[in-house]
């Protein structure tokens, strides 16, 4: 059988052989008779088939060069609709309604279903939204604002002035218990006709603008609802706003918030048809979730994945600055955190171990809570840089019994990787640091809320300007004021105060100079970095151009003109 196969084999060989034996001849002989022997017969015409032969490769060469420019020239790259865009966020979802909207995700998605009468523009300054102007009074106490004509709510229904006095109406309203409620206190609403409103101030604000991001509500929906009943409305998880993406489906429990571009939309119908917020415990799975493919944005990094991230093809990274800065807060009700303790963990707080080890230099350095640059910002105030003599020093005049203190913190955030770098720099002098890290829900309920902590490391946005009244007011000590460590000082009250309703810009800038001066010497607080926002987009998805957010939802104040896909269209004539 072998040697029959074997027989087979070479009969097969020697008969391919043969005929690619035969091809070889044929295609030598061809070349010589037709090509070859063809050429040599042109004789002295060669040379003209040669030079015709170059003039046109020479032609067509220039042809495409020209039509490279005209396509220069004339032709432009434009966005085009279609794709489809997908962001991690981090934490609880829990109501996607923009006047309880209390935590980045709850904020996030709201920015996008939810619209104001302005919004902060990619560099950090002032645009209409809702609103097309406004006009300010020169007292600065009465601000006009018009609306646009096409403004509508995604069920079709215009947007109107009506609209814009129901929502202050509920965020003032105390049995809403809006976390804007003390940024609306004493203002009225008045609607001079269905496009205008205008708000008349009991004195002159003059970040009062910023507190008109908020998003509005559409009063024929949530009119008739008791104000101690709207958050735990429906609405609140099946939401209807004006921006420029409407809620079609998904929620907390499933992990995914699916949205769809609204048509309607009074600055143009976004490019990309939908967008999928998926929801993850941790900054870690969001980046776990963009390797498996699964999103196309991480919506914030922390520091020690930031240099990571960079080394990956086809991820942008956006390192955002923000008005911002992380404290560990001292309850001042808890009678054991006296000033000399409170300075001597000041003294043995070393920051730029923090900014460099645990940050990886992805934040600024601070000691105050008015971050460089602001008006009012001082350096000559009193300073605890870093000293274990003085550390020390200041805790033997404390005289204190007991030396362990109970830090609250988020769960698997940055502030945990903090918390432990303080704990060896207190040990070092002596106080020991028991830390709690908890889920965000958590913190905020059983904590932050309630004021149930003896240190809490947070941080805290301070808006547009430098009006710090929100954060250390005495009359913002209790939920839903953000007074964190229960800081009361009448000197410090009068002079934000002051500084909130002043005209002259010397004068209020003198004025939160002597907050800031007042607030060091009794260190409520100890501020620690100016952290950046960063933040990463795959490249596949263009016209993001934002350089400065006050909150991280502002990024998404341009997404309208995102986009994925592109065309070639005509330019314009100039």
């Amino acid at each position: 059988m072998w040697k029959y196969l074997r027989f087979k084999l070479r009969r097969k060989s020697r008969r391919m052989y043969y005929h690619l034996h035969l091809w070889r001849i044929w295609l030598l002989n061809y070349f010589s008779r037709h090509i070859y022997g063809g050429w040599q017969k042109l004789g002295s015409m060669r040379s003209v088939m040669v030079a015709w032969l170059g003039l046109v490769l020479i032609c067509y060469w220039g042809l495409l060069v020209g039509i490279q420019n005209l396509d220069a020239r004339y032709v432009a790259t434009v966005p085009a609709y279609g794709g489809n865009y997908s962001e991690g966020l981090t934490g609880e979802l829990r109501s996607m309604n923009p006047i309880f909207a209390d935590n980045s995700a709850s904020k996030d998605i709201s920015a996008l279903i939810f619209s104001g009468l302005t919004k902060i523009d990619p560099s950090g300054g002032y645009a209409g939204d809702l609103a097309n102007n406004w006009d300010v009074s020169p007292d600065k106490k009465s601000y006009t604002f018009y609306l646009r004509s096409n403004a509508k709510w995604q069920d079709g229904r215009p947007v109107t002035a009506e609209d814009i006095a129901f929502t202050v109406s509920v965020i003032q309203n105390p049995d809403t218990r809006s976390p804007y409620s003390a940024d609306w206190k004493g203002v009225q609403a008045e609607v001079l006709n269905s496009s205008t409103v205008r708000f008349n101030l009991p004195a002159s604000y003059s970040e009062f603008l910023y507190t008109t991001t908020v998003g509005i509500l559409p009063k024929h929906i949530l009119a008739n609802v008791k104000p101690s009943l709207l958050k735990l409305h429906e609405f609140n998880q099946r939401p209807i706003g004006s921006g420029p993406y409407r809620y079609v489906g998904g929620s907390a429990n499933s992990g995914v918030v699916r949205l769809q571009a609204f048509s309607e939309f009074y600055m143009g119908r976004p490019y990309i048809p939908t967008m999928q917020m998926y929801i993850y415990p941790t900054e870690r799975d969001q980046i776990t979730a963009y390797e498996r493919k699964e999103i196309m944005g991480i919506s914030q990094i922390e520091p020690p994945d930031y240099q990571t991230l960079s080394k990956i093809e086809n991820l942008k990274l956006y390192q955002l600055k923000q008005p911002a800065y992380v404290a560990v807060f001292f309850n001042l009700k808890n009678s054991k955190l006296t000033k000399p303790l409170r300075q001597a963990l000041a003294y043995a707080t070393n920051r730029d171990t923090i900014v460099s080890g645990v940050l990886y230099s992805q934040g600024v350095r601070s000691q105050l809570p008015l971050p460089a640059g602001f008006s009012g910002f001082t350096a000559d105030t009193t300073r605890y840089d870093y000293s274990q003599d003085l550390a020390r020093s200041s805790l033997a005049t404390a005289k204190a019994q007991d030396t362990t203190l109970n830090l609250v913190t988020l769960k698997g955030s940055v502030y945990q990787q903090v918390a432990e770098s303080l704990k060896k720099q207190w040990q070092a002098i002596g106080v020991n640091l028991n830390i709690n890290a908890v889920d965000a829900t958590s913190l905020q309920q059983d904590y932050v809320r309630p004021r149930n902590y003896d240190l809490l490391l947070y941080g805290q946005n301070l808006g547009a300007g430098s009006d710090e009244y929100s954060f250390w007011h005495s009359s913002q000590v209790d939920d839903p004021g953000l007074n964190l460590s229960s800081y009361k000082n009448s000197n410090v009250d009068r002079d934000l105060e002051a500084g909130r309703i002043a005209k002259d810009p010397a004068y209020k800038a003198s004025k939160y100079t002597d907050f800031l001066k007042l607030w060091s010497q009794d260190e409520p607080a100890i501020i620690l970095y100016n952290p950046y926002y960063d933040y990463a987009q795959s490249v596949v998805l263009k016209g993001f151009n934002t350089t400065r957010i006050i909150e991280p939802q502002n990024r998404f104040n341009n997404v309208y003109k995102w986009y994925i896909n592109t065309r070639p269209a005509l330019k314009a004539r100039q």
